[in-house]
């Protein structure tokens, strides 16, 4: 979903698939090391950008706003010199997390209303929102379990992934609006996208697009 969105930038001409980070967000060239320095969108949203799989901290900056709090998160972690090999298929969180952070140094939105614009809406998603489904503390949708480290200790669970790395994982919805989602991809006309962008989308690096493996 997130790649999806942000391919709504692309033809809107706001971005483009070979963006680099440090052109989008120039700030960047003196905070983060050089390895960083010639990644693009594209490398970001298939997986092949070098990066770490996931900050160190998710719940670091917890008093900033969200796009600041990932733009800081983002800075924090790319210091170091990178671990992996820019080009080659490294799955990784983190990446999704500053392909979004572009989207929202573009628009000055956060990935969130981004998400709600651009998609959720145009769709007709009235379900889809952010973190767990339910209300909090009620059992109006069914909960999540954990386990402790020890034993066979199941426990009810109401979290979800920390709200900095949404653009990796925190959307929830109805099979009625994931239907609607998918739809996107059915080769009917849709309001989100033409099909430039989808097949573009779907179109493997290796195994893995722009958000689909194979």
């Amino acid at each position: 979903m997130t790649s999806t969105m942000i391919a709504t930038l692309v033809a809107d001409g706001k971005l483009s698939w070979e963006s680099k980070l440090i052109d989008v967000i120039p700030e960047l060239k003196e905070s983060i090391h050089s390895d960083y320095h010639q990644i693009t969108l594209w490398q970001l949203l298939t997986h092949r950008a070098g990066i770490p799989k996931n900050a160190t901290d998710w719940g670091a900056f917890s008093l900033k706003e969200i796009k600041e709090r990932r733009l800081s998160i983002l800075k924090d972690n790319l210091r170091k010199p990178a671990t992996y090999k820019y080009g080659e298929f490294h799955y990784s969180n983190f990446g999704y997390i500053i392909a979004a952070c572009m989207a929202e140094q573009i628009t000055g939105l956060s990935w969130e209303v981004l998400m709600k614009k651009r998609l959720f809406d145009p769709l007709g998603m009235s379900s889809a929102g952010f973190g767990a489904p339910n209300t909090h503390n009620q059992t109006d949708q069914p909960w999540g379990h954990s386990n402790s480290w020890f034993g066979n200790n199941w426990q009810p669970d109401q979290s979800d992934n920390p709200e900095a790395l949404g653009p990796a994982g925190r959307v929830h919805c109805n099979i009625q609006d994931w239907a609607k989602f998918l739809s996107v991809f059915s080769g009917n006309e849709n309001p989100v996208l033409d099909k430039k962008y989808l097949n573009k989308l779907i179109t493997p690096v290796g195994y893995y697009a722009g958000g689909w493996a194979l």
